[in-house]
């Protein structure tokens, strides 16, 4: 590997920091060139590791340290109209920089997502996102439970997370990809401690080493619970006391407090206080000869399990509950949590841990020796796990449109189309059946381009025959495009529903064209169609193939070549849903009319062309829509439940390369109200003189106005660019499974109703941290980033409970 990028460390005056970022460049062969992005890069810059080639400065807030042209940089982004990420964009531009020939990205904050959302995070993977560098999350750990949407977003932007304990992956496997996920040791378990010659205080002593956190013992009460304790072990044992600071970060000093406690017990010589500085290795050996620890930080006790130390822990996040319910099946005796520190519980817990030492050790001894292991070798599984997905995945999952073109030309059939967890189609392939010969990444569409389309004409049309139009969606267009065809001995490919499924299906009679006419908001299920669409053009028929733009493509990479005898039609695409998602709804609709669902028609024209209504023909009665008031229609409105890569179409605009393009023309009242009515009308779009020469064969059956592009697509934007993605979307698919579409439909009514109500306090938190933004700690615009996150996340916590 020729640049691997690590970003997201703190001080390496914190020991823990240290431990991890060592543990983890121990294990990095064979790379050129390694980069460290540390937010302490003036200590950090003078501290020599072997295979570091640079430091580089993470969090560039310091304008003494800027050049000339950074300071009017900024100068010039505190004129704009505030925006937090243009802003971090400006402070993390040494880490983007360095992103763009990196071959792998590795964020070894392991605690970087706990103390609140860091707003610099969002801002470097979105980047590293967007110039498709591989990421790594490294040996992290999260939340008990994982409801903000913005992180769930987030993580979902890496291609790997290597989590450190079950809880924070429990938590997280409900919103990623499980390929995406692997549940790993901290690395730190792996790194050795270096033997040192030690004060004389240690030798001949049996030591219970304390170590405590300004994070955790922060009020007056807990610090005369830890003095309790201290008194307690020095009355009813004969242990001697090592206060052992293990990070020394000038904001969290550990030995701040350390000292005050130390002054409580001046004259002890049982209880002595290490102040120098060590670093993480040599203060791991000090930890070994500790017979009990009482850690407050992580990668202390992660020292004192790696050398069989019994350890109580003084937990503040979820990071120390999980690691300890890994080792011993629970934490319950061997965590206390910051908030329930009382001196009854520290002399509960210290007992509990002198009582059971040996057993405890023994447990150790049994589970960290695997454990170590494991974590030296996470790197390589790292990059196997990366290999593996990457040949596992045609192209990324959330980029896969479901077109089905790698399923059909894979030629040893070692290709299926299955639902993953939200319902849509992606292609699984069959490891024992794949040669690699690399044909089904030839045809994807999201690795190859065609050539742009060139628009020739468009039009306004509504069919003349009124039964025609009725039982089109718009104008009526498509029917007679597929009767010429038919007619002169052609096929027609197109999508129908069956027993509630879209999917595509093979055309040669005229009266079965009505099968194929009307929406259908699922993403149809291809099949072998692709191959029989080949077959029939091999045999010179005529072929008109109808679908989405993305299948229109995937039909032209999938043939390799132009032929005279297919024409192309694509529909102008909002996005798609899944057939389990409609199966869902009318599951719904049978248990509240208590009736049996026989036909769905997605846009009935019975209350207008205008008023997009669906249709639910059961054996009682029959139930109409308006869209915006049937649940799971308004989730499509809304964009909630579209496909991923419908938030990232690859064929909009002039790259919907069909030759002809149909939709609704929604803006015809402002381009010519004689072609407005509650029948319908279409827009067409020629793009090759192939598809003029069938639209004009047609012509004279439509009322026709031609028009300019531009008047299509003023009221059509689904026809040039994709939808945005919504916040909530990932969490409305976790739901689905146990609400109803209209349960989940009216909380996001709520959420846009108090969408202005949000904006207003976001708005508000902004304009304070515009007020603050050329403020040179960074600290203090951490805090007011993470306080802008915690007012956003209260709003949208009070918002669901309405």
């Amino acid at each position: 590997m020729k640049k691997i990028l690590i970003y997201g460390i703190g001080s390496l005056k914190n020991n823990g920091c240290e431990a991890l970022f060592d543990s983890t460049i121990n294990q990095i062969d064979n790379c050129e060139e390694i980069v460290a992005a540390t937010f302490d890069y003036e200590h950090a810059k003078n501290i020599k590791k072997e295979k570091i080639n640079r430091y580089i400065n993470h969090h560039k807030h310091d304008e003494n340290l800027m050049t000339k042209e950074e300071k009017q940089e900024l100068k010039e982004i505190s004129k704009l109209p505030f925006d937090y990420y243009n802003w971090e964009n400006f402070y993390q531009k040494d880490v983007i920089k360095e992103m763009q020939d990196a071959e792998l990205c590795i964020h070894i904050g392991g605690d970087n997502y706990c103390y609140g959302v860091n707003e610099w995070i969002y801002t470097v993977n979105r980047k590293a996102k967007e110039l498709k560098i591989p990421t790594v999350l490294w040996g992290a750990s999260l939340y008990d439970e994982i409801k903000d949407v913005d992180l769930i977003e987030d993580l979902n932007r890496y291609d790997l997370l290597m989590l450190r304990e079950k809880i924070s992956y429990n938590a997280i496997k409900k919103y990623v990809s499980p390929e995406k996920l692997m549940l790993v040791p901290d690395p730190a378990f792996s790194l050795p401690y270096k033997k040192i010659d030690i004060n004389e205080w240690y030798k001949g002593r049996n030591i219970v080493g304390i170590n405590l956190s300004p994070l955790t013992i922060k009020t007056e009460q807990q610090k005369k619970d830890v003095i309790g304790l201290i008194k307690y072990i020095l009355k009813n044992t004969k242990y001697s006391i090592a206060l052992l600071p293990h990070v020394t970060v000038e904001e969290v000093n550990d030995l701040d407090i350390l000292r005050e406690i130390k002054d409580k017990f001046k004259k002890e010589k049982r209880v002595y206080l290490e102040e120098t500085k060590y670093n993480c290795q040599e203060i791991k050996y000090i930890i070994s000869k500790c017979k009990l620890v009482i850690a407050a930080r992580t990668h202390a006790s992660i020292a004192a399990y790696s050398t069989y130390v019994p350890t109580l822990v003084i937990g503040y996040s979820v990071k120390s509950r999980g690691i300890a319910e890994d080792l011993f099946g629970n934490y319950k005796d061997y965590v206390i949590s910051a908030e329930s520190i009382t001196l009854e519980n520290l002399i509960e817990g210290f007992n509990f841990i002198n009582k059971n030492k040996t057993a405890i050790k023994n447990q150790l001894k049994s589970k960290i020796p695997s454990k170590i292991d494991e974590a030296k070798n996470m790197y390589n599984r790292m990059l196997e796990k990366l290999e593996e997905n990457k040949n596992n995945n045609i192209c990324p999952k959330d980029k896969c449109t479901g077109c089905s073109a790698c399923a059909n030309k894979c030629p040893k059939k070692a290709i299926t189309m299955q639902e993953n967890s939200e319902g849509f189609l992606e292609p699984v392939i069959d490891k024992t059946k794949c040669n690699n010969c690399g044909l089904c990444r030839k045809v994807c569409s999201n690795l190859n381009k065609l050539t742009e389309s060139t628009t020739k004409k468009c039009y306004a049309a509504k069919a003349k025959n009124k039964d025609v139009l009725l039982k089109s969606t718009s104008g009526g267009v498509f029917y007679y495009l597929a009767e010429e065809i038919i007619k002169n001995n052609g096929i027609v490919y197109g999508a129908t529903i069956n027993n509630f499924e879209v999917k595509h299906i093979r055309v040669d009679n005229i009266n079965d064209i009505i099968k194929l006419q009307g929406s259908k908001y699922a993403q149809s299920k291809i099949n072998n169609i692709y191959k029989e669409v080949l077959k029939d053009l091999k045999n010179d028929k005529k072929v008109l193939f109808s679908g989405t733009p993305c299948q229109i493509i995937a039909l032209k990479l999938f043939l390799n070549k132009e032929y005279e005898n297919l024409t192309t039609l694509s529909v102008i695409c909002h996005g798609v849903i899944n057939d389990k998602l409609m199966k869902k709804r009318i599951t719904e609709i049978e248990k509240t009319f208590d009736s049996k669902v026989k036909k769905v028609n997605y846009r009935s024209k019975k209350n207008g062309w205008e008023k997009s209504c669906i249709e639910y023909e059961t054996e009682r009665l029959n139930k109409i829509y308006e869209f915006t008031e049937e649940p799971l229609m308004n989730l499509f409105l809304t964009n909630h439940v579209l496909r991923k890569s419908c938030y990232d179409c690859p064929a909009k605009g002039t790259n919907n390369t069909a030759d002809i393009i149909l939709g609704d023309f929604w803006g015809i009242y402002h381009v010519n109200r004689e072609m407005c009515d509650k029948y319908g009308t279409s827009a067409v779009i020629i793009n090759t003189n192939k598809g003029n020469g069938l639209f004009n064969k047609v012509k004279n059956n439509f009322r026709l106005m031609e028009c300019q592009y531009e008047d299509i697509a003023k009221y059509n934007t689904s026809l040039v660019e994709s939808v945005d993605k919504p916040a909530y979307r990932e969490a409305i698919f976790y739901d689905i499974e146990d609400n109803t579409l209209d349960k989940i439909n009216q909380s996001v009514n709520v959420i846009n109703k108090n969408y202005d109500k949000l904006k207003e306090h976001d708005t508000l938190v902004s304009q304070e941290l515009k007020n603050i933004q050329n403020s040179k700690r960074y600290k203090l615009i951490n805090k007011i980033a993470n306080l802008k996150n915690r007012i956003i996340r209260i709003i949208r916590k009070l918002v669901k409970k309405n």
